[in-house]
C-alpha cells in the first residue's frame, strides 16, 4: 500500500519509518511496534508526538487503540490519554486526512465516553482539531488544547 504522505496541520516531527513487504510501516512510540501506515495511522503517529512534544502529555500516560466495551460491543479508542492518577482523562479519535465530517467522530468519541467518564475529548483528521471539554452532561468546545493536569 502507498499513498502521498500528507501535510498536517502539526509541527515537522521525524518518524521512523521502514518498508515492509507492500507497506510502508511507521514505529509506533506508545506501542513500541512498527505498525502499517496508513492515511488515519499518518494522523494518529503526529497526535502522539504532538501530545507529547508540544503539549507535554507523557507517552507512558497513553494508551493506542485501547480496547473498550459499550452496551456489549468491543470498539477501540484510537488514543486515550489518562492522567497523573491512571484515570480517563482524554479520547482522541484520529481521522484521515479526507474525511471532512468530523460528527460521526465526535458522536463515536462522546460514545466511548459514556463507559469512561472522561473530562476531554479530541476529534482530528490532521488538518482540523477540535477539543471539548465535559461541562456538566454535555461538551464544549476549547479554543485550544488543555494542559496535562500535574495531579
Amino acid at each position: 500500500m502507498t499513498f502521498e504522505l500528507p501535510k498536517l496541520q502539526f509541527p515537522e516531527y521525524e518518524f521512523k519509518i521502514i518498508q515492509k513487504n507492500e507497506d510502508l510501516q511507521i514505529f509506533d512510540e506508545v506501542r513500541k511496534q512498527y505498525v502499517t501506515l496508513t492515511p488515519e495511522e499518518w494522523v494518529r503517529q503526529h497526535m502522539i508526538k504532538f501530545c507529547d512534544k508540544s503539549l507535554g502529555y507523557p507517552v507512558s500516560f497513553m494508551a493506542v487503540e485501547k480496547g473498550l466495551k459499550v452496551n456489549g460491543l468491543q470498539k477501540r479508542i484510537d488514543i486515550l490519554v489518562y492522567n497523573s492518577n491512571r484515570k480517563p482523562w482524554m479520547i482522541i479519535e484520529c481521522k484521515a486526512p479526507s474525511e471532512k465530517n468530523q460528527t460521526s467522530a465526535i458522536f463515536q468519541a462522546a460514545y466511548y465516553n459514556y463507559e469512561l467518564n472522561t473530562e476531554y475529548l479530541t476529534i482530528t483528521n490532521g488538518i482540523k482539531h477540535y477539543c471539548y471539554k465535559l461541562q456538566g452532561e454535555k461538551f464544549e468546545p476549547l479554543k485550544g488544547f488543555p494542559s496535562f493536569p500535574s495531579n
